[in-house]
């Protein structure tokens, strides 16, 4: 239960890197571009955020991986395989925040945060369930297995319930100017996205 809760933890905190928390300035950068009608700022905003994220994510996974073998260097094998079976969730959980967050400022909030709120944990107790009646031994292997596939099946959910939200970022031009005064409010924000949503998972990490 350690091992898989500290995983879990983690994973939600590297997270965070791989978007340096841009999208928590949604409400100001995005919503404003829109309210001036500067759709271009408005679709660079998201397309950042986004190339942001697949950038930032194998090196977010690396440092992760490289930090987990030293911590499990001197411990069973099975500890470090734990952490490789998680450190896909990483690059999950910080595609579904950032859309989450967007589609909050659209207006679409319920077909953001249902799949990660709701449908991503109801997933993964079902999965846990239907491990334990199928008699399977729940070790943190599959634990973790099970927590990066349900977090893989609310990926496809929230993308075809977004998919026409988003629209406005297929078509026309993008400006990137702001891209420094977005990456500031991301990171003069992490420090209260810590505390409101992840203080628990840094509890449990250290």
């Amino acid at each position: 239960v350690g091992i898989i809760m500290v995983v879990i933890s983690t994973t939600m905190l590297a997270s965070i890197l791989t978007t340096m928390n841009i999208e928590s300035g949604s409400v100001r950068h995005l919503v404003h571009a829109r309210e001036k009608g500067e759709a271009d700022k408005a679709s660079g905003f998201v397309i950042f955020t986004r190339r942001l994220w697949l950038y930032a994510t194998p090196i977010v996974m690396s440092g992760y991986l490289i930090a987990a073998y030293y911590m499990t260097s001197d411990r069973s094998d099975d500890y470090f395989v734990v952490y490789v079976l998680g450190s896909f969730s990483i690059t999950l959980m910080g595609w579904l925040r950032i859309n989450a967050r967007h589609a909050n400022v659209l207006s679409r909030q319920l077909a953001g945060t249902i799949p990660t709120l709701l449908i991503r944990p109801a997933l993964l107790l079902a999965l846990l369930a239907g491990g334990f009646y199928a008699g399977l031994t729940l070790t943190p292997k599959l634990v973790i297995g099970f927590y990066v596939l349900s977090a893989l099946i609310a990926i496809a959910i929230q993308f075809v319930l977004l998919y026409p939200t988003f629209s406005f970022i297929r078509n026309g031009v993008h400006d990137f100017t702001p891209s420094r005064q977005w990456l500031k409010t991301g990171l003069l924000l992490t420090s209260s996205l810590i505390i409101l949503e992840y203080f628990q998972d840094m509890i449990l990490a250290l």
